[in-house]
């Protein structure tokens, strides 16, 4: 596997977690305080961070999958690796690098957590917390 498709699984499979938190979001009603727990999953090392990921849905049977589907339609949409240019016959733009692949999605997932908000009315009023954790306060 090359390192675009290492990145691109990497990526879709924060995406499909993210897409299924904002399009399901009572699946995480029961997980409520767990989904701070989220963002610290996304190491330096992709593949302990897909592992970790990947451990932390499966321990919620519901969630995994839910979120298995998101990812398999994500990854049956691959136009930047099918085609070796961009728009146009131009290159594709560069990938970031790892840390700042890790970073962006970081926080694409600290602020869908922060828009989460569960239809359990006891849950509605809790803190957003900080970055590290954005549901625990």
């Amino acid at each position: 596997m090359t390192y675009e498709q290492e990145e691109f699984i990497y990526r879709q499979y924060v995406y499909a977690l993210i897409q299924l938190l904002e399009t399901q979001p009572d699946l995480f009603s029961e997980h409520y305080e767990a989904c701070g727990e989220l963002p610290g999953l996304l190491g330096e090392n992709k593949k302990q961070s897909f592992d970790a990921l990947k451990a932390w849905c499966k321990t919620r049977p519901e969630i995994f999958r839910a979120h298995m589907k998101f990812f398999e339609n994500l990854s049956n949409r691959r136009p930047y690796l099918n085609k070796g240019r961009g728009a146009g016959g131009a290159s594709p733009p560069p990938l970031p690098s790892s840390e700042e692949l890790r970073e962006e999605l970081r926080e694409e997932l600290i602020n869908a957590l922060r828009r989460y908000r569960p239809s359990n009315p006891s849950l509605v009023g809790k803190p957003r917390g900080d970055k590290n954790n954005p549901i625990k306060g």
